[in-house]
């Protein structure tokens, strides 16, 4: 009988710890150790889509895997940067990636602004049935790239803080694919001759590892961003989130600080910045296979 009622009594108070654990995340995030393992996913955590801040307007993508009772299992979360990250040539030496080109007498193809020549005519969805041409212009006090469509849903502009879901979903979708060129406007639009999208000026790769697909991915092109992005998702993973939106993210003595927790998420990284899209996708409950109209969810 002692040991039924050891058993019952140990149950009981584990089922408890959680309901505290949920209760305290108001304050300050609470920890479950061991985390339970049972997904609420029957597959794959699905997938939120975000921007980061101006000027630059990212395409953020990132996934939670939690429990039920709000534990996160694990994370992801990345970016593709915006065109006008990656069809600009070199302003030390006129490359554009490994191509040696002539952008100032090149009306054509380049468009100058600010010291830097982009340019003017780039191509996402190569190969696919949804291919879209974009043009760079100067808007206001940046360049933009603009694709109209006599589908509105598919008219869009890069970078841009209106970007809708769909069309993020769209653009991440298509960067991952390698589907990407700058276009030569002097050939009758098509993509530029002799260009390797994995290549520096010098001819060297841009990383170790490079491809089309992974290139304008910023954790493997910004080492700093990626040690921020792995502390975040290590800071997270074995916590309950509910109740943390509403925690003061500051910075102190070089590290962020959320609520009253010490993250030991270096200050230098934006946590508040992609710690809502972070956010986003912990709260999200749609399927892998379907849209999630509340949350954003999206399929992988």
């Amino acid at each position: 009988m002692k040991d039924k009622s050891r058993a019952a009594f140990n149950a009981g108070a584990a089922a408890l710890l959680v309901v505290i654990g949920a209760g305290l995340a108001g304050c300050n995030l609470a920890a479950i150790s061991p985390a339970p393992s049972v997904s609420i996913f029957s597959g794959a955590a699905p997938v939120v889509y975000g921007l980061s801040p101006a000027p630059a307007y990212n395409v953020v993508a990132s996934s939670v895997n939690r429990t039920k009772e709000g534990v996160v299992l694990g994370s992801t979360l990345d970016e593709y940067l915006a065109p006008t990250a990656w069809a600009v040539t070199n302003a030390t030496n006129d490359h554009l990636y490994n191509v040696a080109v002539t952008p100032a007498s090149d009306g054509a193809n380049f468009l100058s602004f600010g010291g830097t020549y982009y340019a003017k005519n780039i191509q996402i969805g190569t190969g696919t049935a949804d291919v879209r041409n974009f043009l760079a212009s100067v808007s206001g006090s940046a360049v933009i790239y603009t694709h109209n469509d006599s589908d509105a849903t598919k008219s869009m502009v890069l970078p841009s803080s209106a970007l809708s879901a769909s069309n993020q979903a769209w653009y991440w979708t298509q960067m991952a694919a390698g589907s990407y060129a700058v276009l030569d406007a002097n050939a009758a639009l098509v993509p530029f001759s002799g260009i390797v999208y994995t290549e520096l000026a010098d001819g060297s790769l841009a990383f170790s590892g490079a491809t089309k697909a992974n290139r304008w991915l910023t954790a493997n092109d910004g080492s700093p961003w990626k040690s921020g992005r792995d502390a975040a998702l290590a800071f997270i993973k074995g916590k309950i989130l509910i109740g943390a939106a509403s925690l003061a993210i500051a910075p102190t003595a070089g590290k962020w600080l959320l609520g009253i927790d010490d993250t030991a998420i270096a200050s230098t990284w934006e946590l508040k910045t992609y710690f809502p899209i972070l956010l986003s996708a912990y709260a999200s409950t749609g399927s892998v296979s379907t849209v999630d109209t509340v949350s954003g969810a999206t399929s992988e």
